[in-house]
């Protein structure tokens, strides 16, 4: 009779089986565990566990060193670069002018979180804050992305009325707040030629602020 070694697609005897087996050196009987620990250059560990077939364990331990060194040398950042956890943080940093330059906009422009805005907005539904959030990426609407939050001028909205006023939404949508927040937010408290040095918001509290006004803008900055 014969049977099939699992792993392997030989047949082989009850015979031949056990003199095979017989014939294998003590180390290959029972699987070893070889675990090497590196330093890698970007100031963390990499711990490599491997399992073993085979009676030299010192090699074997030497090779996974060598190979954990190899990965890490992948992984050494650029000059410059520093690293302070597993993954590098490529996204760009502002500066600590523009940082402070965003405080003090967010501050003047009385502006209000995305929980605000949602009760402003939408008073009854469950699912105001993502339509909030459709409005921003829609362009109607200033939102000031800081680390936690998004911050919205106070002024875009009618709260009376739980709305965004008319010319607002149509101004940001033109002047891509969608794309520009910060941008447009500036814009807002720019004096403009076409107001008669008055900036778009003075326009706007003032009741002088119109559609027509927003194009008659938008095509003066872009000549």
């Amino acid at each position: 009779m014969t049977k099939t070694l699992k792993g392997t697609q030989s047949t082989h005897t009850r015979t031949e089986r056990m003199k095979a087996r017989n014939r294998r050196p003590m180390g290959l009987r029972t699987p070893t565990t070889a675990s090497a620990k590196v330093d890698v250059p970007v100031g963390s560990d990499i711990t490599v566990t491997v399992t073993v077939r085979g009676p030299d364990y010192r090699a074997v331990t030497e090779a996974v060193k060598e190979t954990v060194k190899s990965l890490a040398s992948l992984r050494t950042p650029k000059e410059g670069v520093h690293e302070s956890s597993e993954r590098i943080d490529r996204r760009p940093k502002a500066s600590d002018k523009e940082v402070e330059f965003r405080k003090k906009m967010i501050k003047r422009l009385e502006c209000l979180k995305s929980s605000d805005v949602g009760r402003i907005l939408y008073p009854t539904s469950k699912e105001a804050r993502s339509s909030v959030a459709k409005r921003r990426e829609s362009g109607e609407l200033i939102g000031l992305k800081t680390s936690r939050d998004y911050n919205y001028p106070k002024f875009q909205f009618d709260t009376s009325m739980n709305r965004i006023h008319d010319v607002v939404a149509y101004a940001n949508s033109v002047m891509g707040a969608d794309t520009d927040p910060w941008g447009v937010a500036d814009w807002w408290g720019t004096p403009s030629a076409v107001l008669g040095e008055q900036t778009p918001l003075e326009a706007f509290g003032a009741g002088a602020l119109d559609r027509d006004a927003v194009d008659r803008i938008w095509k003066y900055e872009m000549e």
